[in-house]
C-alpha cells in the first residue's frame, strides 16, 4: 500500500465493520443493556470532559467508540492466541497498529475505564465458553498495548487507558530499579539511571503522560521533572551515544516486514 492509498483510506468504514462484528459476538440485548448503562451514568461520563457543544451527540460517539475499542482489543488478543500470521485484518498490521495504540492513549481520546470494563463484562456474560471469557479486562488491555502483566495493576485506580500507560512506564519492570524516576547517586558518587527503551512512539507516550500529569496532578508532575533531568544530562549527540554505550538508553529494534 502506497502513501496515496493510506491517505485515501476511510477509517470510519473499518470502525463500522468492527462495531457490527462486536454485535455478532453478543446480541441486540447486550447493546441495549450497554446503552441503558450509559444513560444511567451520563452525568458521570460528561464530568470526565470539558464543556461540550452537543452532549447527546458526544455520548452517542462514546457508545460507538467503546464498541470499536472492544472489538479491536479482542481481535488483537485472538490473533496472538492463534499465532496465525495469515489472519487478514488491516488494522492489526504493524504499520497501522502502532499508530492506533498511540492514538488510543492520547489524553484527548480517552473513554472512562469503567465504561470499557462494563461493556466487556456484558460480552463475557454472553460468551461464557469463549477463550477470553475468563480474561480480566485489564489483561486484555495490556495485551493490546504489549504491556507485561503485573497483578499490582489490579490494586491501582486506573481511570482510563492513558493512566494504564502511565502506570506501566513508571512502575512495572522486571529489574530491581523498576521505576524510570529512580535516578540517584550510589555510595561511590556514580549516577545510576534505569534503562529507558526508546521506540518510534516513545516521544508521543512521554508527551501524553506529561500532559496527563500537568492537567490532573500538577503537584505530582514527576515525569516532567524526569524529562527535564534528561534535558540537562543530554546536550549533544555524544551524550546520547555515551548513554547507549552504558546501556542506560536502548533503542527498540523494528520488526522487519516480510516482502514478496
Amino acid at each position: 500500500m502506497n502513501d496515496e492509498e493510506v491517505e485515501d483510506l476511510d477509517i470510519s468504514k473499518y470502525e463500522v465493520n468492527y462495531q457490527e462484528k462486536f454485535l455478532q459476538r453478543t446480541s441486540e440485548k447486550t447493546l441495549e443493556s450497554f446503552w441503558s448503562f450509559i444513560e444511567l451514568k451520563e452525568k458521570v461520563i460528561l464530568n470526565f470532559y470539558e464543556a461540550l457543544i452537543d452532549e447527546d451527540e458526544f455520548v452517542m460517539m462514546i457508545f460507538y467508540d467503546a464498541l470499536f475499542i472492544m472489538e479491536l482489543f479482542l481481535r488483537k488478543y485472538e490473533k496472538e492466541m492463534k499465532k496465525d500470521s495469515e489472519i487478514k485484518d488491516f488494522l492489526l498490521k504493524e504499520t497501522w497498529s502502532a499508530g492506533f495504540r498511540r492514538d488510543l492513549i492520547l489524553l484527548e481520546n480517552q473513554i472512562p475505564m469503567f465504561l470499557l470494563e462494563h461493556v466487556y463484562q456484558l460480552y463475557q456474560n454472553h460468551n461464557l465458553d469463549s477463550d477470553t471469557s475468563a480474561l480480566p479486562f485489564l489483561k486484555l488491555a495490556c495485551s493490546y498495548f504489549d504491556i507485561p502483566w503485573d497483578q499490582q495493576l489490579e490494586k491501582m485506580e486506573i481511570p482510563h487507558l492513558t493512566a494504564l500507560q502511565r502506570c506501566h512506564m513508571l512502575t512495572f519492570e522486571s529489574n530491581p530499579t523498576a521505576c524510570l524516576l529512580d535516578i540517584k547517586f550510589d555510595e561511590h558518587g556514580k549516577l545510576k539511571i534505569p534503562k529507558l527503551a526508546v521506540h518510534s512512539n516513545t516521544e508521543a507516550y512521554l508527551r501524553n503522560v506529561m500532559a496527563f500529569k500537568m492537567c490532573h496532578y500538577p503537584d505530582e508532575a514527576y515525569v516532567c521533572a524526569y524529562i527535564e533531568q534528561l534535558n540537562h544530562l543530554i546536550q549533544t549527540a555524544q551524550d546520547v551515544e555515551l548513554l547507549i554505550k552504558k546501556s542506560d538508553i536502548k533503542q527498540a529494534k523494528k520488526k522487519r516486514r516480510k516482502t514478496g
